[in-house]
């Protein structure tokens, strides 16, 4: 398929991304503070230059994938991407990730399963009653 199909047919809510004909596969559990992730939740995956590469919008609670992440396309016009060596980083709404595990880019179609960790400090403020 062509690119504007592929971005139609599988990108929905990944306004930000160029798809390439080059990709590697990522999916797993995705996690935000002690919480499975709710659908909705966006997933990006960036590369070194802080590109987005690849992007999945989680359709069933704690789940994420199969995300594309995407290598550079040098054709005309170029399209960003990752450079075959280069890690993976993730972001979850926005917020930094820890993958369970690191990868390394390369065009292999391959599915990596990473699940995904987003620390969020949880706040507990004392609730103060006023009795009448």
């Amino acid at each position: 398929p062509g690119r504007a199909a592929l971005t139609a047919s599988t990108l929905s809510g990944c306004d930000d991304l160029s798809p390439t004909p080059f990709f590697t596969l990522v999916y797993g559990e995705v996690a935000l503070g002690r919480q499975a992730a709710p659908a909705g939740t966006t997933v990006e995956v960036l590369t070194p230059r802080g590109e987005v590469a690849g992007c999945f919008v989680v359709q069933h609670t704690g789940q994420y994938g199969y995300a594309r992440a995407y290598g550079a396309d040098g054709g005309d016009p170029p399209l960003p991407g990752f450079l075959t060596g280069e890690p993976l980083t993730f972001r979850v709404n926005g917020m930094a990730a820890t993958p369970s595990t690191e990868l390394t880019w390369a065009s292999d179609l391959t599915p990596h399963e990473i699940d995904l960790a987003v620390s969020i400090h949880e706040i507990y403020l004392p609730l103060i009653v006023r009795e009448r």
